[in-house]
């Protein structure tokens, strides 16, 4: 279970890929942004992007309004 840093917060996931991650943190894939140690990652590469120990994730959440 990789250990690492989600929007500056410490915590320990069962996920290994990127797109597993999205699963356990139950996000709207067609709304929201991924960085992967500082690289943004498509869409397209979640379910082959391994995440590691000590990676740094960041999760963007876009939403609508006015």
């Amino acid at each position: 279970m990789p250990r690492l840093m989600i929007n500056g917060e410490g915590t320990q996931i069962k996920a290994n890929t990127i797109e597993g991650l999205v699963l356990e943190l139950d996000l709207p894939v067609n709304k929201l942004a991924i960085e992967h140690n500082l690289i943004i990652v498509p869409k397209s590469l979640y379910g082959s992007t391994v995440i590691n120990d000590d990676d740094l994730i960041e999760i963007v959440h876009f939403v609508g309004g006015g």
